[in-house]
């Protein structure tokens, strides 16, 4: 869920997962795994993604007991 969640955060602002990474300073292949394989990262990307994408850190963790649209 958390992964699905940042793709679909990382879509709705309009961010490709290269662009994600150059602003997190991480290589994309992180941000890939974290989210299709669901990669264990440290709190501290997600509350950089949230800052990116001028979100709450919460939200990347919240479940909603449903599929995320694309």
């Amino acid at each position: 869920q958390v992964g699905q969640n940042l793709a679909y955060y990382r879509k709705r602002n309009g961010l490709t997962q290269e662009n994600l990474a150059e602003k997190l300073n991480v290589n994309s292949r992180t941000v890939s795994r974290v989210e299709n394989a669901g990669q264990r990262t440290n709190l501290d990307f997600f509350y950089k993604a949230s800052i990116v994408m001028s979100i709450p850190v919460s939200r990347f963790f919240e479940f909603r007991g449903e599929q995320i649209p694309e």
